[in-house]
């Protein structure tokens, strides 16, 4: 059973200023954090495991609020899954 996105499409840059579109005709795992979200920072690592091990199937994306704070969760975590800066809050 196919699940249609009701999602709007967007595109962001990430930390390695590559645009990234959304969607992309793959299925796709969206996460949204900040900084300061203890959930979040609990959850990064579970969400760099689940790119490195499935990001050749489908795309993991982390969107993040607030530029110097997806800079900050980029190194406290070691982060290689696409961070995407949201800074502007558009999506």
């Amino acid at each position: 059973m196919a699940i249609e996105s009701a999602l709007p499409s967007f595109t962001l840059t990430d930390f390695g200023n590559v645009d990234r579109s959304f969607p992309t005709g793959r299925n796709t795992l969206l996460c949204f954090v900040h900084e300061e979200c203890e959930t979040c920072a609990l959850s990064l690592p579970l969400i760099e495991a689940t790119h490195r091990a499935f990001g050749d199937a489908i795309d993991v994306w982390v969107v993040g609020q607030d530029t110097p704070g997806n800079a900050l969760l980029i190194e406290r975590h070691d982060l290689t899954v696409p961070m995407l800066d949201d800074d502007a809050l558009s999506v």
